[in-house]
């Protein structure tokens, strides 16, 4: 701790440097006030050089959260004026020292008495804070920006700054006094003020939440089939009625597709009062905020121990990954209703085969992009254009009759090309004959200028030229399909079918040649330009060069799961961003409970499918592809939908473990409103509200699945170091394990002992550590590194784990606890 108070004082948007400016006791808010210049900017944060860097970050004074409001449809706008005051109320509850308004929300401030320089009970104090204000705001519109809040460089406009020209004018308000940070930390049982978010998960555990996965009548606004438990949360609903929020009073979190909420908001609804509230009536919070001491029907992972010594009893231990069960498809709302035949075929094909609809609703889009791609770009924005590509990978084990879909998918591509090349097979005689002849005179031709004692010979080169110009109008047979072969293969491919091409395959075999089973090596090049439609200029040995002004390659692999792997193993694979560009299907398995005798696919829907792919492809080329371009009101809610995305990718969102994918998210959903609009209205050019939404229903989906694919892959890597410490501490059947003892198992992943935190917040989420008072200091040195008791449940129920613990031996003499 550093008892001298100081905080970071800039000026200018672009600005890096700052001036430190002291305080005395109460001096905060005066000093705020005053500073007006144009884009002038303050930190709680001072830094070593005076230059706003993460990595500089000295001490802080305070913390500071920053609070959004956002509207019913998800959009941040300026908070109604009868609400504006709501996050200084809640400030005022929670023990803030100032706070004041801002354009669009407001700020809230905890100074503290001394500065301090513990980075890491500065976040927990923090993340405590916004938990607790979260919870206070509920359903109020406003929100918490955690990244902001939580950022070490981040810099804050003062009250009465002029920002964009604009001057904001607000008032500091005072709310309250100046506070330790040792009341702010949540391991502090008595501080009162973190204590709403730890009675929130009591109550979480004590009534776990009973409610149908999906299709039930929400409790809150009486509409049917919109309601359910979140595949991949357990203990949280949602409900996707447009009218929930007018019919409920707006209970819960609006997202991306709906309304999201938990077992809090129900009971608080039928009671008729806040989440705070609820929890007071219930027992879980005392009249001032803090927990009272013996909560109603608090479950046994909360109760304290009958020794009376106040420690928790150690719950179950959860496994470091919980793998809940992936969504399903949404096949009811990913088509549009021009499109409901299309449905039909998708539910046929699956029922006729007895396959997950996920496999085939997946490998319809790429299949269906194939005849689009080239003369169509969907235009979200101006400026930014996605050509309608798709990489889609289905992974399933054998014996689920992939081969079967692909065939039927495929088939319409296939007629087409024979019929195709029938059409074309006089032009094709005729162009034989003539390339022959012009070789025939062409040879009689050289003989003869080989008998004459001449550098000139006219007929000679007349004819060369003649020959090389019916060499490239020779008629080719289109040949779209590609189930396996190198990258020049496919490459080739597209140079032959004008630049557009489709990969599709039941097998790994195109897998294992991208990563290098021939050649030794990677080669992506291909895969990354067909999928972006960059350029590529390639010359082979023994051929001409391979040059592709904007080729259009679609993917549909459905493979098993071991030939995945070796792709999610590559680390080539992850870092040129090849993974990035798939959306990934891992569908639940029909085998063991199929139907063995079901009903033929109907012909008037595999007729309708045959046809509009054979239209499509069949059309004409523009030298340059047309733009589709979303109407107003979708590119409203397109522009909401990547707000809410944007979030997501910060460090603290959901997304922020995927964000090379993540950000290519919006832009592959794009594409796919593209292929769903045009498809069977091939003149369209533009994109409705309807045909975006079916799109976007899509998101959750496949966040699920590419999130298990990320696990798996090892992508997450907090999730990696997690693994990799649980199994050391089951390896050596330990009891207990310092800081320090766990970094040193892990530096060829982590570079500081501080990139291990986050792993062992998650192994405490999951019952499987909790920390432990630090061992005694032997000497003179640094101060001991945190020390963490493991959860007896971890080692299972066969020998009883060993009572030693991983500390150190140190040499006579040498001081140091680590």
């Amino acid at each position: 701790m550093t008892s001298e108070r100081q905080f970071s004082l800039g000026q200018g948007r672009g600005s890096t440097r700052a001036t430190r400016k002291s305080l005395g006791d109460g001096e905060w808010a005066p000093a705020l006030v005053p500073h007006t210049g144009r884009d002038a900017w303050w930190s709680p944060h001072v830094w070593q050089h005076d230059r706003r860097r993460a990595d500089d970050w000295s001490a802080a004074s305070a913390i500071v959260v920053d609070v959004d409001y956002y509207d019913a449809a998800a959009k941040h706008v300026p908070p109604p004026g009868d609400r504006a005051q709501t996050p200084i109320q809640a400030a005022s509850e929670l023990g803030a020292t100032v706070c004041h308004l801002t354009p669009r929300g407001a700020r809230i401030i905890w100074v503290l008495r001394e500065a301090t320089s513990d980075r890491k009970s500065w976040v927990r104090a923090t993340t405590a804070l916004c938990d607790s204000l979260d919870e206070h705001l509920a359903q109020s519109g406003f929100r918490v920006d955690r990244g902001a809040s939580l950022d070490f460089a981040r810099i804050f406009w003062t009250p009465n700054a002029m920002v964009d020209g604009r001057q904001r004018d607000a008032e500091l308000q005072v709310v309250g006094e100046e506070v330790d940070l040792d009341d702010l930390l949540p391991d502090e049982r008595d501080a009162g003020l973190h204590d709403v978010a730890a009675a929130v998960a009591a109550y979480r555990a004590a009534y776990p939440l009973e409610v149908p996965r999906s299709g039930g009548t929400c409790p809150l606004c009486r509409h049917n089939d919109c309601f359910g438990r979140l595949p991949t949360d357990s203990s949280r609903w949602f409900c996707f009625s447009d009218r929930h929020e007018a019919d409920s009073g707006g209970v819960g979190v609006r997202g991306a597709r709906g309304w999201h909420g938990d077992v809090l908001d129900l009971h608080a609804h039928a009671r008729g009062c806040s989440r705070v509230e609820c929890l007071r009536q219930a027992g879980y919070l005392g009249a001032n905020g803090s927990d009272t001491e013996a909560p109603r029907g608090i479950s046994a992972e909360c109760a304290v121990s009958a020794d009376g010594g106040g420690r928790f009893r150690w719950p179950d231990p959860r496994p470091v990954v919980d793998h809940q069960p992936l969504p399903a498809f949404p096949i009811d709302t990913a088509f549009p209703s021009h499109l409901d035949w299309l449905r039909e075929y998708v539910v046929a094909i699956a029922d006729c085969f007895q396959v997950p609809v996920d496999a085939v609703a997946m490998l319809i889009l790429p299949t269906m992009g194939l005849g689009l791609a080239k003369r169509l770009e969907v235009e979200p924005q101006r400026g930014w254009r996605e050509q309608l590509s798709l990489y889609v990978a289905v992974v399933l084990p054998s014996g689920e009759r992939k081969t079967a879909v692909m065939r039927e998918l495929l088939a319409p591509i296939y007629a087409w090309q024979a019929e195709t090349a029938s059409g074309m097979a006089n032009d094709l005689r005729r162009f034989e004959n003539d390339e022959q002849v012009l070789k025939s005179r062409l040879d009689q031709a050289r003989r003869r200028a080989a008998k004459i004692q001449s550098d000139d010979h006219p007929d000679l080169d007349e004819l060369a030229g003649q020959l090389a110009t019916v060499a490239a109008t020779k008629p080719r047979p289109p040949s779209l399909l590609v189930t396996e072969g190198t990258s020049e293969a496919i490459a080739r491919t597209l140079v032959l079918n004008q630049e557009r091409a489709m990969l599709a395959a039941a097998e790994g075999d195109a897998i294992d040649i991208m990563l290098g089973r021939y050649s030794g090596s990677p080669n992506f090049g291909v895969w990354l330009a067909g999928h972006s439609g960059d350029s590529i200029d390639s010359v082979r040995r023994g051929r001409g060069p391979d040059r592709l002004a904007r080729p259009a390659l679609q993917v549909a692999l459905s493979v098993q799961p071991d030939v995945i792997t070796g792709l999610l193993a590559s680390r080539a694979a992850h870092g040129r961003g090849v993974l990035a560009r798939f959306f990934f299907s891992l569908p639940e398995s029909k085998v063991g409970f199929r139907e063995l005798q079901t009903d033929p696919i109907p012909a008037i829907l595999t007729d309708r499918f045959g046809t509009a792919m054979q239209r499509n492809l069949s059309a004409w080329l523009p030298k340059e592809p047309e733009i589709i371009r979303f109407s107003p009101q979708a590119q409203e809610l397109f522009l909401s939908y990547r707000e809410n995305n944007e979030r997501d990718l910060r460090p603290d969102g959901a997304l922020s473990p995927v964000r090379a994918w993540g950000s290519k998210l919006p832009g592959g959903l794009a594409r796919v409103a593209g292929i769903l609009r045009t498809f069977d209205s091939p003149s369209t050019r533009e994109i409705g509200v309807e045909t975006l939404q079916s799109a976007l229903s899509l998101h959750h989906y496949l966040v699920s699945h590419y999130e298990r694919v990320a696990i798996l892959a090892g992508e997450d890597p907090t999730v990696e170091i997690a693994r990799r410490i649980d199994a050391w501490v089951r390896r050596g059947r330990l009891m207990s394990f310092t800081r320090r003892d766990a970094f040193n198992q892990l530096k060829n992943l982590c570079a500081r002992v501080e990139d291990i935190d986050p792993a062992l917040d998650l192994l405490e989420e999951r019952h499987r550590i909790r920390p432990s008072g630090p061992v005694p200091k032997p000497g003179r040195g640094r101060p001991p590194s945190p020390r963490y008791e493991v959860n007896p449940g971890v080692h299972g129920k066969g020998d009883p784990p060993s009572q030693k613990s991983h500390i150190p031996q140190k040499s006579p003499g040498k001081g140091g606890a680590e």
